[in-house]
């Protein structure tokens, strides 16, 4: 998750920040997919430190892996906007994705550049089992987050899974 430290991310209205949510989010997923689907993990922010994506993304590729997951709670273009998305890592032409991830990636230049050669290699490399593979634990993740929801907050919007690049 890149917020932490210095940038809270988003801000609700009753100051309920980016930041604290989803790390919360990170503590209570992590245990839950090691557990359920066996899968080691690694927080590449565990407290309360900003890390910068140039840092997580070498933290995740000295652990060797083979999943990255980003968890944000952006704010909306509009007010009252709301719902959950889940994105899969592409280089989308979407407009709406495109915009987020537009947002996502001002880090800094050399991460955007090294996002974008991510996404160039993992295209020319990948093949459809792992394009599948990935659809299906993007899907995974929203119909969870989905139905995690739903008892205290039955009328949030389910946007999907979109694909961008971040």
């Amino acid at each position: 998750e890149g917020r932490g430290g210095h940038d809270p991310g988003a801000i609700g209205p009753t100051g309920l920040r980016e930041k604290d949510v989803a790390l919360d989010i990170a503590h209570r997923a992590a245990p839950l997919i090691a557990r359920e689907l066996g899968i080691s993990t690694l927080l590449t922010r565990d407290t309360d430190v900003f890390v910068p994506l140039e840092e997580r993304t070498a933290r995740a590729n000295g652990f060797g892996a083979d999943l990255f997951i980003s968890i944000h709670c952006n704010a909306t273009e509009r007010s009252g906007g709301s719902g959950v998305m889940t994105f899969v890592l592409d280089d989308s032409k979407d407009q709406l994705a495109a915009r987020i991830a537009a947002l996502e990636n001002s880090a800094s230049a050399e991460a955007t550049s090294e996002l974008a050669r991510a996404v160039s290699t993992t295209r020319q490399s990948s093949d459809r089992t792992s394009d599948a593979r990935s659809n299906e634990f993007a899907s995974l993740l929203q119909r969870a987050a989905m139905a995690s929801l739903a008892p205290s907050y039955p009328d949030v919007p389910d946007g999907g899974v979109k694909r961008a690049g971040f």
